[in-house]
């Protein structure tokens, strides 16, 4: 599945870049409003004109980038708890061995706290000026509102070369951060699941001690159907749970970390096997011991 979506990347920038090229044209010609008819034309041709008209997976990439005009921010940057930062009082060293130890190749700089963010400073950038101070390395960052849709901040960052903003609050403070990368993933991250979700086995697995490895998407009803597990879920009123990862999300009130535990009320442990910051990939349910409080 990893090798197929690493072939398909430069698919996705290739009608990505065809998608910008008509909007920026249409833009300029019609302002009317009539942009997203004309994708819509494009992706249909097919009836009219099988010759010029685009494949499955191309349809299917152009109805994502449709779908993000709806789509916020919120939705998919990373929150501030989760950001990764330094001081910039701090060396240079310090900044590359924070982006090993981690595993990224940018880094937030902040004067103090991460309500005052300096910019963005790189690995590359480290590595070729380290007798530098931090600060000097530092790319200012545009602020965004989280409530920006994630195709006007495609367009937005299309243009200026941006590869990471920040999300502000309505006072300024820093809410998270969207970078590049996270677009392109949540293209291609709404393919993957639908395809995952066509894709039955493995979503449920039942281990010889048993354990439960389960999809996040899978929903409660199903798990308590399952023959011989005796699942069932505490709902909350006030809040629509159908899946697995909501329901998780709902009792701790975040998203959590991948090899994080949560005991629940419910008598279960809920180990996250796989997670991203927006959200919970697999999850192992298991019965808690007896000796284990809330």
């Amino acid at each position: 599945m990893n090798k197929f979506f690493t072939i398909l990347k430069p698919i996705v920038f290739q009608l990505l870049r065809l998608f910008l090229l008509i909007w920026f044209w249409l833009t300029k010609k019609d302002p009317g409003g009539t942009i997203r008819e004309t994708i819509y034309e494009l992706i249909e041709q097919d009836e009219q004109d099988p010759e010029k008209a685009v494949d499955t997976e191309e349809r299917t990439l152009l109805m994502n980038i449709l779908s993000l005009k709806e789509t916020f921010i919120n939705k998919i940057m990373i929150p501030r708890a989760r950001i990764i930062g330094i001081d910039q009082k701090e060396s240079v060293e310090n900044a590359m061995g924070l982006m090993v130890k981690n595993q990224v190749n940018r880094l937030i700089v902040f004067d103090g706290h991460l309500d005052k963010v300096v910019g963005c400073t790189t690995l590359l950038d480290c590595l070729r000026n380290n007798k530098k101070n931090l600060r000097s390395l530092a790319h200012e960052l545009d602020g965004i509102s989280p409530r920006m849709s994630i195709l006007d901040l495609l367009i937005k960052m299309q243009q200026t070369g941006e590869k990471m903003v920040l999300a502000l609050d309505d006072h300024g403070g820093t809410e998270g951060i969207v970078t590049f990368d996270d677009l392109i993933e949540e293209m291609i991250g709404n393919m993957k699941e639908a395809e995952e979700q066509l894709l039955p086995p493995g979503r449920i697995t039942v281990n010889e001690n048993g354990e439960l490895e389960v999809d996040g998407h899978v929903e409660l009803d199903e798990l308590e159907e399952l023959e011989n597990q005796h699942l069932h879920f505490i709902k909350r009123d006030d809040i629509e749970i159908n899946t697995i990862a909501g329901y998780i999300c709902a009792y701790i009130g975040r998203l959590p970390s991948p090899g994080e535990l949560i005991t629940h009320p419910d008598g279960r442990e809920y180990l996250i096997l796989d997670a991203s910051p927006r959200r919970i990939k697999r999850v192992c349910i298991r019965n808690r011991p007896k000796d284990v409080a809330v």
